[in-house]
Parts: C-alpha cells; structure tokens; sequence
C-alpha cells in the first residue's frame, strides 16, 4: 500500500509540475484602430495576413512583424491611460512589464501600414 500511495504522489507532483512549467503563450488580439482602412472590417481578411501580431507569456510580450525592416512603435498603457512601456523598434520586439504591474493592459502599435490595438491582462 505505501509503494501505491508513492507512486501516485511521484504522479501528482510530476503532472503539477509539467503542466505549471509549460506556460502557453496566449496571442494578443490586435484590431486595426479607426484610422485604418481595414478598422470598419475588425481584422485583415486578405489570406496572407500583413498585420502584426503579439503574445503574452506571463509578463513577457512578444511583438511579430512580417516585414523585418518595418518600423514599430509600441505603446502599452494600463487602465487609467498610463504609460506602462514605450519603445520604438525595427521588426520584432520583445519585452517585459514590471512584475508588480496587475490588471488591464491596451497595446498599440504604430506600424508604417497602420494602428493596431489589443488588450490583455496581468495577473
């Protein structure tokens, strides 16, 4: 019986761990602000999208571009308006937020072909 109830705590701890280690990436939903001339559709429909896009991992954030030259200034605000993170860039772009940061966050993105905007949270 105590080598049964060792290998089910061996389990529990092995799949708690595996599964917390592993952290997905969540995408960012960027919509085209209503300067742009794809904002009235909400999204590019084209096949190959141009559109940027973005993914939180924790409070790590990863900006993609598919133009690797393209200019990109990111913004990231919270919910009061404040600005959070600022940084002009070429291409992709990684950073992270400050660890006590916590709740709503709006990213902009100003692209040569357009705003983007997308919310996410820290938690």
């Amino acid at each position: 019986m105590k080598k049964l109830s060792s290998l089910a705590l061996v389990f529990a701890l092995t799949t708690l761990f595996s599964t917390t280690a592993f952290a997905v990436p969540v995408e960012i939903i960027l919509h085209a602000s209503t300067d742009h001339k794809h904002a009235e559709k909400g999204y590019d429909r084209r096949s190959i999208s141009l559109a940027p896009s973005a993914q939180q991992d924790g409070n790590l954030i990863r900006i993609y571009t598919h133009d690797p030259n393209e200019n990109i200034t990111i913004m990231v605000t919270d919910a009061e308006g404040f600005v959070v993170y600022e940084a002009d860039a070429v291409g992709g772009h990684s950073f992270t937020l400050d660890a006590q940061e916590r709740g709503e966050f709006t990213l902009t993105l100003d692209i040569d072909k357009g705003k983007y905007e997308g919310t996410f949270h820290l938690e």
